[in-house]
């Protein structure tokens, strides 16, 4: 049985923006591009469609969803970063551990890209960037902040061009033995 992620390599998906009640429906085809691109084991997916869930609720939720026809193929989301969240909490912990002038900068308004997938064989035809931009155009907060694994990738030339630095180093988060990077992107120096 072929993959559902089988394509044609001439047809480009398009992208759209998708709302909180669209995206929740879209979640187990969504989690399961996240385990692919993540290398991570199917049984990731219930309990990550339940953690994406809690965050349709938070401030100024934006998802948007890269489709061949009716299927989708990429999608990213995130929010505005806020005291209480775990990530946010996390990540403001080490930074604070790091340099603690940093903190104040990069979270006091910031939304957190908190997925960016595309399924693998989708990856490299421009879908990842045409995800990126439409969060980077639309979404809320002066400053950007995502986590990524450590290491030249895809996704960190995907980052790069798009004028993200790199915030902080080798960041653990429980239940992934990769360090991560911490990435931050200034609205005013967004190149897409």
């Amino acid at each position: 049985m072929p993959s559902i992620f089988a394509r044609n390599k001439r047809q480009t998906p398009h992208v759209r923006r998708l709302d909180q009640a669209q995206f929740e429906a879209l979640l187990p085809d969504a989690i399961e591009i996240y385990a692919q691109a993540m290398s991570y084991p199917k049984a990731v997916i219930p309990m990550r469609v339940s953690i994406a869930r809690k965050h349709l609720e938070h401030p100024d939720f934006y998802a948007v969803g890269a489709f061949l026809r009716t299927r989708l193929v990429g999608f990213g989301y995130g929010y505005r970063c806020s005291p209480g969240q775990w990530w946010y909490d996390h990540v403001q912990q080490m930074l604070a551990a790091s340099d603690p002038t940093t903190v104040q900068a990069w979270t006091s308004d910031a939304f957190e890209l908190c997925e960016l997938h595309v399924a693998p064989t989708y990856q490299g035809a421009g879908t990842g960037r045409q995800l990126l931009g439409h969060i980077l155009t639309e979404s809320a907060g002066a400053t950007v902040l995502l986590s990524t694994p450590e290491g030249e990738s895809t996704a960190h030339h995907l980052y790069r061009n798009a004028g993200f630095g790199r915030i902080a180093s080798a960041v653990t988060f429980p239940g992934d033995d990769r360090p991560f990077a911490i990435l931050g992107l200034r609205r005013t120096d967004a190149s897409t």
